[in-house]
This record gives structure tokens, C-alpha cells and sequence, in this order.
């Protein structure tokens, strides 16, 4: 067995997306099509999908670090069903 053949094979292992939720708040800028805003659209992004998704530990831990806590004080509650 070659070493190509042995990375080949090993890709079946690779994981798959575990859930949409992002683990950075970097990431959820970005897959909100918000990269290149200015910071307050950016937040008002991250505020708006607060109000209705569950954030990780770590997303929660990258809005406060990376500037973007104004928005979980504001953001509006989610509605239980």
C-alpha cells in the first residue's frame, strides 16, 4: 500500500458538518454575508440570528472576546414552542 493510497483511504474518516451552528463568531460574520461591514451591521447580523438560534458555549465565549456582547443584551428573546 502506497502512502497515497493510505491518505485516499483515510478521507472517509474526515468528519461531517456537525450542525449549522458556527463555534466563531468570525464564521457566523461570514456566513451571514457580512464580512466588509461596518461593525455595527455586523452586530445588528449577530443580534438578529441570536433571536432565533441556540449559540454554542464557544460562540457565546467568541461574541464577548471578539467585541460583538453588545448584542447578546440585546437580542431578542426566543419563543418556545
Amino acid at each position: 500500500m502506497s502512502i497515497g493510497s493510505r491518505l485516499f483511504d483515510d478521507s472517509v474518516f474526515l468528519p461531517a458538518k456537525q450542525n449549522d451552528v458556527p463555534h466563531y463568531v468570525e464564521l457566523l460574520v461570514t456566513d451571514l454575508g457580512l464580512d466588509g461591514r461596518s461593525k455595527n451591521e455586523q452586530i445588528d447580523g449577530v443580534r438578529a440570528w441570536l433571536g432565533n438560534n441556540t449559540p454554542s458555549a464557544t460562540l457565546l465565549r467568541s461574541i464577548h472576546r471578539d467585541g460583538f456582547g453588545d448584542s447578546l443584551h440585546s437580542a431578542p428573546r426566543r419563543r418556545s414552542a
